[in-house]
């Protein structure tokens, strides 16, 4: 397994490289313009850029309470 350091903004791979990039909460980060310009290089045709982060979520009040409590 080789480890790397890069900014999100520019990776040294080629072209067409990946099927999938998968970002975590950092996201909020990154130079958006720029990510997403490097994320479209880097893309086989029909990848996916998933971006998933947490939050809290709405179920009902009487839970939301409970959570919101927490």
């Amino acid at each position: 397994m080789d480890y790397l350091c890069s900014t999100a903004e520019q990776l040294p791979f080629t072209d067409s490289t990946f099927d999938l990039i998968s970002v975590a909460q950092a996201a909020h980060w990154f130079d958006h313009a720029r990510f997403n310009r490097e994320a479209t290089r880097l893309l086989k045709p029909g990848g996916v850029l998933a971006i998933r982060g947490y939050g809290l979520f709405s179920i009902s009040p009487a839970i939301d309470a409970l959570i919101n409590d927490y």
